[in-house]
């Protein structure tokens, strides 16, 4: 028997993920996390062969829950299911060690193929991904896709993200539990980078290549 824990902070996409689990599955043992802290207190008591976990949870820590997840249970198995932009974003999680990634904008079908694929040992991707994947192994890992958010860290693309929705440098450190002056240095290395010296433009930039 399949156990399985959905953490979103959504109950209506918990839900919509449930019914599509018990009809891949049968009658999995279904658990539910809405927080980075229930996430957690579900991995240490309850034995769960797959997580299918969004990105952005209350008490989350981006990129980083992977290490956690991993170093409690070292062979569970690790969907991300987000809204957050696979060209962006997917290649980083994958070589974190979630053994598949998927936008919550896909479809049914999609999202069935990853539950399996990931359920029975295999890692999913979406073909655009793929292509990505391919891409930097033909240029060894160089970045060939023009894309200059490709140039950011990963810490400094999860302060990026937190500077385009608005938030002030002292609630990102917060979150991410860094001092406010180490965030401010993290925003001035994402502005160079970019070619940046606003919020506005930074905003631009990521409308320009988000899809790309």
């Amino acid at each position: 028997m399949k156990n399985i824990l959905l953490v979103d902070d959504h109950g209506v996409i918990r839900l919509g993920v449930q019914f599509l689990v018990k009809e891949i599955f049968g009658n999995p043992v279904v658990n539910e996390a809405a927080t980075w802290q229930e996430t957690i207190d579900m991995v240490d008591k309850h034995t769960i062969d797959m997580l299918v976990l969004d990105i952005e949870i209350p008490g989350g820590c981006g990129i980083h829950m992977l290490s956690v997840l991993r170093a409690k249970k070292p062979d569970l198995k690790i969907l991300i299911f987000t809204a957050f932009d696979e060209t962006l974003y997917a290649l980083r999680y994958l070589d974190a060690g979630a053994n598949g990634f998927i936008q919550k904008s896909a479809g049914d079908d999609d999202l069935k193929k990853a539950l399996l694929d990931v359920s029975n040992g295999k890692h999913y991707a979406s073909a655009k991904v793929k292509s990505m994947t391919w891409e930097n192994r033909l240029s060894n890992n160089k970045q060939t896709t023009g894309n200059p958010f490709d140039l950011l860290s990963n810490r400094e693309l999860e302060v990026c993200n937190f500077l385009l929705k608005g938030y002030r440098l002292s609630d990102i450190a917060q979150h991410l539990q860094l001092h406010t002056s180490t965030i401010g240095t993290y925003k001035n290395n994402i502005f160079q980078k970019l070619q940046v010296d606003n919020l506005i433009l930074l905003l631009d930039k990521f409308q320009q290549y988000k899809s790309n």
